[in-house]
């Protein structure tokens, strides 16, 4: 178990640099170009000196944070494109059987029964991802361990845990539309 978590801070640890990075070339990039095409608003921002008015467009990038729908698309996607010996078997009833699970609480969320959403998510599909029995900040629940979980591959497990813990938290904060 402690393993498991060492190696959990590892990944966190590496993806925050990395999403630093990434970050700053964006930022880079914006600066060195001038203006972004996309998701981009324009702001005419005007200052006065000795009565004269100088204006200055500025350009703001800005990347919406996905939806619940979107995200839960996303871990739909990845549980297809895993490959089947990352699951028991039978594998492809295993991952037809998740992404029935996954649907059913894209449909709570349209119902807005997010409380119900959550509860589900955190005890029947995290569990079978992740082997894990823990809530979106990684607080155990039970043993904290789910003995049979269906991914039996580490990198799987992991990446659907950051996935599920995002939804686990936008579930939790109400968050159904952004």
């Amino acid at each position: 178990m402690m393993r498991k978590h060492i190696a959990l801070l590892c990944f966190g640890l590496i993806f925050i640099v990395s999403s630093n990075i990434v970050g700053a070339l964006i930022i880079f990039d914006i600066n060195s170009h001038g203006n972004v095409n996309s998701n981009s608003i324009s702001i005419e921002q005007s200052t006065s000196v000795d009565e004269e008015q100088n204006s200055q467009d500025v350009t703001i990038a800005t990347v919406p944070e996905p939806t619940i729908y979107e995200l839960i698309d996303i871990l739909i996607e990845k549980i297809q494109d895993s490959p089947d010996e990352c699951w028991r078997k039978p594998a492809s009833n295993r991952k037809d059987t998740m992404i029935n699970k996954l649907t059913t609480l894209k449909d709570m969320v349209s119902l807005n029964n997010l409380e119900d959403a959550y509860d589900k998510l955190l005890h029947d599909i995290k569990p079978k991802l992740t082997g894990l029995k823990t809530d979106e900040n990684e607080e155990e629940w039970g043993n904290g361990t789910f003995k049979n979980p269906w991914v039996i591959c580490d990198d799987f497990n992991l990446d659907f845990q950051i996935d599920c813990n995002e939804i686990l938290s936008q579930l939790k904060n109400g968050n159904q539309y952004n």
